[in-house]
């Protein structure tokens, strides 16, 4: 197939995914959603991470390896909030903005990928498994349910949403006492210093886990959120066209901030663009993002493809293309795959032609920048989960998708720079 009837073809996709969106609102069960040459790096800025308390400790020891890349000549300064307790978070921000899918505690890895699994699109069920953070070793299968994402660990306790109904549920960590906390459809769950928040039907809540059955309205017209990497602040987007049915006039191009007892409510940046702000994530006074922007006159998606980033502290905050891409295998936002963990920004650039794509990690407080390549990966059909220096993906090697075991759960590991890829069979 030639290349222009692959970029016609993934720009068809791409309305597609705009289409599901109004079908997020009536249902509200999943989220939307689902670097060799050319790129241009900037800046400085850090975020934090999680785990909890449970079974035996594995710690990762710091050791960051330069690159020769070079940061750009304006650096701001950077505001120094205190980052959080790494005991509080359930799951991290950026892996919850990837559908949460991975989570991560005490050594043990806790995961939900049903492209994995034999035959998985005819399964009503996949297990949520628990192994190493190799990402193979003491595998464990620990319950079956329904497509659960948005995997929080919290102690003795996996808080999740369901993708069948949407419910909000907990299970402990050995797999038993399957609780429906919530039965209302229920997104973007996540859970930081014994608190719960998510959405349900647009409207962001807030539960103590001490009280699951109280909730406290935090914000409405909610698409998504994010916490800040102190957990005092809430960022979300709205969709800010209403719902005529004209899909161009469907756009979250705005970011609100309010705290986490629903006061101070405050709106941060407009775009004043048909753009959609996606894979918000949140560093000191730094707001990083990637920008879909559409062109409305030929019903296409403009190929100006960047991370970029704003200073929500500023009192007239300017977009900053703060990473830029270049690469002409890159048709769409989403073959750029992103996530902030500590202070690194992570990020892709997939090669098509040489089925090669190469994870870029860039150290938000001295520029540094560190890359591994992984070979004959045709694709990456999952969000980027990172914990301490790893980075966990769900890969396929080709295109077969009618082969059942055609996909692979790769961990990258950057301190010891090495790449280990589990193949589906493994897992069923």
């Amino acid at each position: 197939m030639s290349r222009k009837k692959t970029i016609s073809l993934i720009a068809i996709l791409v309305l597609l995914v705009s289409i599901s969106i109004l079908v997020y609102f009536q249902k509200s069960k999943k989220a939307n959603n689902p670097a060799s040459a050319g790129i241009d790096l900037k800046g400085k800025a850090p975020a934090s991470v999680d785990k909890s308390k449970s079974e035996d400790k594995n710690n990762d020891s710091d050791n960051k390896t330069k690159t020769g890349v070079k940061p750009s000549e304006s650096q701001p300064t950077l505001i120094n909030i205190e980052v959080p307790s790494s005991q509080k978070w359930g799951n991290t921000p950026g892996n919850i903005r990837n559908f949460g899918n991975l989570a991560f505690q005490d050594g043990y890895l806790y995961f939900y990928v049903p492209g994995l699994m034999q035959n998985n699109f005819l399964q009503p069920s996949i297990y949520i498994h628990r192994t190493k953070e190799d990402g193979i070793t003491a595998l464990t299968k620990l319950k079956l349910t329904t497509e659960p994402v948005f995997l929080n660990v919290v102690g003795e306790w996996i808080y999740f949403c369901s993708g069948d109904n949407g419910e909000l549920c907990r299970i402990k960590v050995n797999g038993t006492e399957l609780e429906i906390i919530d039965s209302k459809p229920t997104i973007n769950l996540i859970v930081y210093d014994n608190a719960l928040y998510y959405i349900q039907w647009g409207k962001l809540y807030k539960s103590s886990i001490s009280n699951l059955t109280e909730k406290k309205l935090i914000a409405e017209n909610v698409y998504y959120f994010v916490l800040s990497d102190d957990g005092n602040t809430i960022f979300y987007c709205t969709l800010s066209r209403g719902f005529d049915g004209d899909i161009s006039n469907l756009y979250y191009n705005k970011i609100y901030s309010v705290d986490t007892n629903g006061e101070n409510l405050r709106l941060i940046y407009n775009s004043g663009r048909e753009m959609n702000i996606e894979e918000m994530m949140i560093y000191k006074n730094y707001i990083y993002f990637k920008p879909l922007e559409f062109d409305v006159t030929q019903m296409t998606i403009k190929t100006d493809f960047y991370i970029g980033r704003i200073d929500y502290t500023s009192s007239n905050p300017v977009e900053e293309k703060y990473i830029t891409f270049s690469s002409p295998n890159i048709v769409s936002s989403h073959d750029i795959k992103m996530n902030l963990y500590d202070n690194y920004l992570y990020y892709t650039n997939i090669d098509y032609d040489s089925f090669k794509t190469t994870i870029y990690r860039q150290n938000l407080d001295d520029g540094s920048i560190e890359s591994l390549a992984v070979d004959n990966l045709a694709f990456i059909n999952s969000g980027l989960y990172c914990f301490g220096h790893k980075v966990y993906f769900i890969g396929e090697k080709s295109y077969d998708r009618m082969n059942s075991f055609s996909q692979s759960l790769y961990c990258l590991d950057f301190q010891n720079k090495s790449i280990l890829r589990n193949d589906g069979p493994s897992f069923d």
